[in-house]
């Protein structure tokens, strides 16, 4: 099996972590601070919606914008990566969120039979949140059950064409499945939209190595 690629284990945004943190230290004895998590990320990402006037859609715009910017430093860019990702976790709903707590502390578990199962209740709940497809696409890709992880992803994608961690995950399953020259168009995807991967570059780089003189 191919080591797995970050998209795998982006279950918990750079940001959320953060706040799982901070909710440990500030959780009494015996709480279970992890289980508001996803809550207390996607409040934060709406008041900061409601302060800068933009809706999601806009905000994400910009940030995507930012994103491309190549001449970003390192620190900067993963600080719109973390913005980009606690967007991608806002649901809208707080039977959603809740759901999502549930699958973080089972994810976090390794019980991906159980994440596996919230999951599609999310998206029965949800069939526009893309980040559940996503979510639930990793999920598959965890326990290894490559052939179901790609409905999901392929949901997801069609929900949001610029979901790079989605498109990153494609490359990978096309790398699982030895479709190499899909894998390597997916991960140039990646890099279009965020050029400050490293995993989506040495991928590319290795991919085009192996392809080097079939044509592409």
């Amino acid at each position: 099996m191919t080591p797995a690629l970050p998209w795998a284990h982006m279950i918990v945004p750079a940001l959320l972590v953060a706040l799982i943190f901070e909710q440990v230290a500030a959780a009494p004895a015996g709480g279970h601070a992890p289980a508001r998590a996803v809550s207390a990320a996607s409040e934060q990402f709406s008041a900061a919606d409601s302060r800068s006037g933009l809706s999601r859609a806009e905000k994400l715009d910009q940030l995507y914008a930012r994103l491309a910017d190549r001449t970003l430093d390192e620190e900067n860019s993963e600080k719109i990566i973390a913005a980009i990702e606690m967007a991608w976790l806002e649901s809208g709903s707080e039977t959603v969120n809740f759901i999502m707590d549930r699958v973080l502390t089972a994810t976090r578990s390794q019980n991906y039979d159980l994440s596996i199962k919230l999951l599609t209740k999310v998206t029965e709940i949800a069939p526009d949140y893309a980040e559940g497809w996503n979510q639930l696409a990793v999920a598959y890709y965890l326990s290894e059950n490559y052939d179901h992880a790609l409905p999901p992803l392929l949901r997801a994608l069609s929900l949001d064409h610029r979901h790079f961690k989605a498109i990153e995950g494609y490359g990978v399953l096309m790398r699982e499945m030895n479709n190499k020259r899909a894998a390597l168009s997916a991960f140039r995807k990646v890099l279009a939209i965020n050029p400050h991967s490293a995993t989506a570059r040495e991928a590319e780089a290795e991919l085009s190595r192996d392809i080097d003189g079939q044509g592409i």
